[in-house]
């Protein structure tokens, strides 16, 4: 179905022992074209959920975007890569785990422009197990009122807690109620 600039698409697929799902409106906002048209974002994030909350990583102090914060764990999609395997791959790097099924969840826009997609999947059960890339570990919160929460992983999880598809940061707040 289009209307206008905007269509509605339901994807199932399997990627290696991963599941897919997406069932998204999407828009021609600035991005990265993908193979059907559709815009990609420039990062791509998966929220973890799990009986304790949210699970997600302490950035170190040291590191370049968000340092010292809490963020959902994902990166930068490299050219030619989907973005659903791009949050496979994080997983894989970062965690050495790959979800069962991740399913695209919210869609982070900062001042206006298409910055990231969030998936959603289970979160590891035992994540004492989990094999950590070099200066990354994960944490539990149990909502996204935690203060260590980056900016827009905040807003993110605010909007996946309300069950909206689309989360809207801007970085001057004085001009946007």
């Amino acid at each position: 179905m289009l209307v206008g600039t905007t269509s509605l698409f339901r994807l199932t697929r399997r990627v290696g022992r991963c599941i897919v799902r997406a069932s998204q409106k999407t828009d021609s906002s600035p991005g990265i074209r993908g193979k059907l048209g559709e815009i990609s974002p420039k990062y791509c994030c998966v929220i973890l959920e799990g009986k304790r909350g949210f699970f997600l990583e302490e950035r170190r102090e040291g590191a370049k975007i968000a340092a010292g914060k809490l963020t959902c764990f994902g990166g930068k999609v490299e050219v030619d890569e989907k973005p659903d395997d791009c949050i496979i791959r994080e997983c894989r790097e970062e965690l050495g785990w790959s979800p069962g099924i991740i399913e695209r969840a919210v869609d982070l826009y900062v001042d206006g422009n298409l910055t990231a997609w969030f998936y959603v999947a289970k979160a590891p059960v035992d994540t004492s197990a989990l094999l950590y890339e070099e200066g990354r570990f994960g944490v539990w919160i149990s909502d996204s009122k935690d203060p260590r929460l980056s900016d827009w992983h905040r807003v993110v999880l605010n909007a996946w807690s309300k069950g909206l598809k689309r989360a809207d940061f801007y970085s001057d707040t004085s001009t946007h109620t």
